[in-house]
């Protein structure tokens, strides 16, 4: 049988924080590239890391990492002099790969070491249009013997049929005269399609921002951003920022609070950027998305690389949370006195529910079990906290005590997980 006792309330109200961000350092990152990789065994190839600064610019650090390999035996990084960052591939698995530069780490990457054959090769894009001394960056995919793909661009070996239409710099395509040719992608006896090329004389791209779209979760907000170019050429490696509540106007080159770098968009053809702001607030925020923010492609038109719009975000509702905050027992050797305090960190108000007293308990109790002693809480207010005392009237020395709050599961929380607590010794 369990028994129902009275209690004494006394009201208060839980603290809370603000999470503060730290300003960005001159040097924001550290990204390794390829990110992703298959190498087969025996295989070197040239990993490449790049700083990534607050004034948006780029630089080559591959020469001033640390360079990590979490399985060594599989894949190795070198740090040798002028070897710096050749990874080599030793046996078949799996790796992943970083680089640090005074304590910054970059994003791992993962290498996949393989004893598969290469079995093709294709090129992206598989037909450009560009102008004279514009550059496009090239990807190649590689697809192996046992069904896999990876991504190969500095694996391969690029080639131009008619290299005074266009030629090949690292990973990059570079207009020289109005023409056509065709680039090809060649490792070892395996070849790609070629992709058709073609440069012209007058052209210009013209980028612009046609729609956003976005949704919430949780106050993560994604952004869903189409980018067209209505140029007669393609439009390559430029900025897209979005930026939230800024405080004075965007301009060119200011970096926006999240950001993607895009590697080509075609003449005529769309792109969808997707970007993520994370603990926004309820309600209306100013939202500037800026396309080319960082002034690198020459366009016909930069008067339209700009949408302004209203984010709202709706507030978000969470039912009733009962924690069990804090619990204390003591004995005069005539009854126990239990100290306990309960917090609802819901946004509704919890109704009515029971706390459970178990008094000699080995175990922890589990939800349905019934206690020696029960009150009876009336409700608990939205982010609120209560405490009160409750006497038992018998006693125990030693004996290890628990509570349960909500033992008969008739409240819907957030989390079942936190309505326990013990055990206390009663002394």
């Amino acid at each position: 049988m369990r028994y129902l006792l009275a209690f004494g309330l006394v009201a208060c109200t839980p603290g809370s924080g603000l999470r503060r961000y730290d300003e960005a350092a001159e040097l924001l990152g550290v990204l390794v590239s390829p990110d992703e990789l298959v190498v087969p065994v025996g295989s070197d190839v040239a990993l490449t890391a790049t700083g990534l600064f607050a004034d948006r610019t780029s630089g080559d650090l591959t020469y001033q990492c640390d360079w990590f390999s979490s399985e060594p035996s599989v894949a190795a990084v070198s740090e040798g002099l002028d070897q710096e960052g050749v990874l080599t591939g030793l046996r078949a698995g799996s790796t992943q790969v970083w680089a640090g530069v005074d304590g910054l780490l970059s994003p791992e990457v993962t290498v996949t070491v393989t004893e598969a054959e290469l079995d093709a090769l294709s090129v992206l894009p598989s037909d450009l249009t560009v102008g004279v001394d514009q550059q496009v960056a090239l990807e190649a995919t590689a697809r192996w013997s046992d069904g896999t793909q990876s991504k190969a661009t500095s694996q391969v070996r690029w080639i131009v049929d008619n290299p005074d239409v266009a030629v090949i710099d690292g990973t990059k395509l570079i207009g020289q005269r109005a023409g056509k040719t065709k680039v090809r992608a060649v490792w070892d006896d395996v070849e790609s399609a070629e992709a058709t090329v073609v440069v012209v004389e007058s052209a210009a791209p013209d980028l612009r921002v046609l729609d956003v779209s976005a949704w919430t979760d949780d106050g993560r907000v994604t952004l869903s951003i189409d980018i067209e170019n209505r140029g007669n050429v393609g439009a390559s490696s430029f900025w897209v920022d979005a930026f939230l509540d800024p405080a004075r106007d965007p301009r060119p080159s200011d970096l926006g609070d999240a950001f993607d770098l895009v590697n080509w968009v075609g003449p005529g053809a769309t792109r969808t950027v997707t970007l993520e702001f994370d603990d926004v607030s309820a309600g209306d925020h100013e939202l500037v998305v800026l396309v080319d923010s960082g002034s690198d492609v020459d366009e016909a038109d930069e008067d339209d690389n700009r949408l302004d719009a209203t984010l709202t975000v709706a507030q978000e509702e969470y039912p009733a949370d009962i924690v069990v905050e804090g619990f204390d027992a003591v004995t005069d050797g005539y009854s126990v006195w239990y100290w306990v305090e309960l917090s609802n960190y819901g946004d509704e108000a919890t109704g009515p529910f029971y706390l459970d007293i178990y008094l000699d308990r080995v175990n922890a109790p589990f939800a349905g079990l019934d206690g020696d002693y029960y009150v009876e809480i009336d409700s608990i207010d939205p982010w609120d906290t209560i405490s009160f005392e409750v006497e038992v009237p018998e006693s125990c020395w030693g004996c290890a005590s628990w509570i349960q709050a909500d033992s008969l599961d008739e409240i819907d929380e957030i989390y079942e997980n936190d309505n326990i607590a013990g055990p206390v010794y009663v002394w």
